[in-house]
Parts: structure tokens; sequence; C-alpha cells
């Protein structure tokens, strides 16, 4: 195994990091589609809190099919079927910056500012994580 195919210190291959960060994943949505249930089961008084929780659970839904998608991907070493989370991943990612911006020219607090570039730091770890993982696969003709 090539030193850079490996992440985390090099302590892993890089398609075993992108198994622990699709379970991960999984679990945060998981656990995100059934809050969204509990909440949408409950009789609310607020409907732009209700709808809100509808586009979060439909959301999540699709982020949870991706996350499948990734896992299928792994599982059969077939590197296409990972587009659809890494290009999510990178819309995300997008939008966290342009948020990060939005609230520093906004004035956000120190703590709030450094929770945000350790959220970025991470976001883009994960998805260089992922994109090597993808590079691998495909170059090793998997794909």
């Amino acid at each position: 195994m090539a030193e850079e195919d490996r992440c985390l210190c090099n302590v892993v291959h890089v398609k075993t990091g992108t198994w622990i960060i699709a379970i991960v994943q999984i679990i945060f949505a998981v656990l995100n589609v059934g809050n969204s249930i509990q909440y949408l089961t409950h009789d609310h008084k607020d409907d732009g809190a209700r709808y809100s929780q509808y586009i979060n659970f439909a959301i999540m839904v699709l982020w949870l099919l991706f996350i499948i998608l990734l896992m299928v991907a792994l599982y059969q070493n077939k590197a296409s079927l990972m587009i659809p989370h890494l290009v999510t991943t990178v819309i995300v990612f997008i939008l966290l910056v342009v948020n990060g911006v939005m609230l520093i020219i906004s004035g956000v607090g120190l703590t709030n500012g450094i929770i945000l570039i350790i959220t970025v730091l991470i976001m883009f770890f994960l998805l260089h994580v992922e994109w090597r993982c993808y590079k691998y696969i495909s170059a090793v003709g998997y794909a």
C-alpha cells in the first residue's frame, strides 16, 4: 500500500477512512431523520417550524440515499457510485464557507468564529479523504 493512499496520520487506508466517514454520517442521518419524525408526529402551533422540519426530513432522506450509495460504491469498488455523495459534500462545503463568510461579516463572536473555522477544516478533511478514495478506486481499475 502506497503512503499516499493512507489517511489519519498514515494510520488507515483512504478506503477504510471513507468507510468510517460513511458509518458516522449514516448514524447522524438516521438520528436526524428520527428527530424529524418525532417532531412531525407531535402537534406544534408553529407552521413555519413544521415546514422547516418537512424540508429537513426530505434533505436527510436524500442524504441517507447518497450515503448508502457511497457504501455500495465502497463495497463494490465502483468509483462512479461515489459521485452523488462527493458532489453533495462539495455543495455543503461551499455553502458552509459562504455561510461562514456571511457570519464573519455580520460580526459573529470569537467563539462562534473558532467553531466555524474548525467545522470548515473538518469538512475539508472529510472531503479530501473521500476524494482520495475516489481517485484510488478509479486508479486501480475498479470503476
